[in-house]
């Protein structure tokens, strides 16, 4: 899905802004990029960059004369536009890295190989379980409403140890809790 999107569909779940502003904030992250891009202070689209690249472009168009004046005549659309596009991409960025650190893990362990494999192939399918469970419930908690996405825990309602390789990545054998109710449920 292409990035520009995703970013719609974040804001849409994550703001309360109207459907108008968002395709405007998208646009808007667009447009900045592409006249960046065109005066030679990024190198790139700021949708292709990773967080790292993101940070030092957004330091600098926040303070470039041009931007200043843009966002100025805008009424700070366009930093608004870009502090929410930040977010999205540390949100992304963090379901990315929880999966990263946890191969990482597995992989300096002590396991044989052919058990490492097996654990990092279960944990990737574990994390696009996990996505489209957050996808599926708003990225929200059923019971108790909490969006904070750090403390979702994608829960399997038949357990995984007993359930075939089709029930452990299908969406409706899974619900989003918090992270206590998920041990409670367990």
């Amino acid at each position: 899905m292409e990035t520009t999107l995703l970013f719609s569909n974040w804001l849409s779940e994550h703001s309360t802004l109207s459907q108008s502003s968002i395709y405007k904030y998208s646009q808007a992250v667009n447009t900045i990029s592409k006249e960046m891009q065109s005066i030679s202070l990024i190198t790139k689209s700021l949708y292709h960059m990773n967080l790292t690249e993101l940070d030092d472009a957004l330091f600098l168009i926040m303070h470039h004369p041009q931007f200043i004046s843009k966002n100025k005549k805008g009424n700070h659309m366009y930093s608004n536009a870009l502090k929410q596009f930040r977010y999205f991409s540390l949100d992304c960025c963090e379901l990315q890295e929880d999966i990263t650190v946890k191969i990482h893990c597995i992989e300096q362990s002590d396991l044989p190989a052919t058990t490492k494999e097996t654990i990092i192939q279960s944990r990737i399918g574990q994390g696009e379980y996990r996505k489209q469970l957050l996808q599926k419930y708003h990225s929200t908690c059923i019971v108790t409403g909490i969006t904070n996405r750090k403390v979702l825990i994608a829960s399997h309602i038949k357990p995984w140890s007993i359930s075939n390789n089709h029930e452990r990545i299908d969406v409706n054998n899974g619900l989003l809790l918090c992270a206590n109710l998920d041990r409670l449920f367990d």
